[in-house]
């Protein structure tokens, strides 16, 4: 059973026939990415802005990217440089030592990366601002923030990290709060991907359990 990110409100219409499980969503996006994970997204030491690895560029890229291209992981910024793989596709690496932070790291840093890209793309007019407080109290920190002409905002969070189902509703709650619509892309790696035990089932008055 889903939980609308809009409202809040229980949404007793999907049925475990009508949602893949975790095994047959693993199987789905394997096939898509051909098992192979790539570290593509940098950030620019001259602007701020992400930066994308094209394909079959690395060559040509690999100056630019030792001046100009460092970690998107917060805390980290180490020199970067490129590597062209001849059966997979090319992506970036750490000069020395591998950055010292796990793959969820790179993986989270890299969906921020792409949300803020497309965001700035497709919305020119609107602010769109990573690891963006929402408030002078410090309540809420979106992972990106979009704000539009008029003022009202946009919460993307990219998860990656292990969440329990109250640690998400108290969050949605206090982007609510504060007027905030919250949208939630979860990563393609965690234990949100695992089935939850029947026990964790959600039961209504009006409805049968569905797991």
């Amino acid at each position: 059973m889903t939980e609308s990110a809009a409202s809040g409100s229980l949404d007793t219409s999907l049925t475990p026939e009508s949602v893949p499980f975790a095994d047959e969503h693993k199987a789905r996006l394997s096939s898509f990415q051909s098992g192979d994970e790539r570290f593509v997204w940098g950030v620019r030491t001259d602007t701020g802005a992400p930066w994308f690895l094209s394909e079959n560029t690395a060559h040509e890229s690999r100056a630019f990217v030792k001046e100009f291209v460092v970690c998107p992981v917060p805390g980290c910024r180490a020199q970067l440089t490129t590597a062209h793989r001849a059966k997979k596709r090319d992506g970036l690496q750490h000069m020395s030592d591998g950055g010292g932070h796990s793959r969820e790291s790179i993986f989270h840093s890299q969906g921020c990366a792409l949300v803020e890209e497309w965001l700035r793309r497709e919305f020119p007019n609107s602010h769109v601002q990573r690891e963006e407080y929402t408030n002078e109290l410090g309540e809420r920190r979106a992972d990106v923030l979009l704000t539009g002409p008029a003022g009202d905002r946009v919460a993307f969070e990219i998860q990656y990290s292990p969440i329990t189902p109250d640690a998400w509703r108290n969050r949605h709650e206090s982007y609510r709060r504060q007027h905030i619509a919250d949208v939630w892309l979860f990563g393609h790696t965690g234990k949100q991907l695992q089935a939850p035990p029947r026990r964790h089932c959600v039961r209504q008055s009006h409805a049968r359990s569905r797991c």
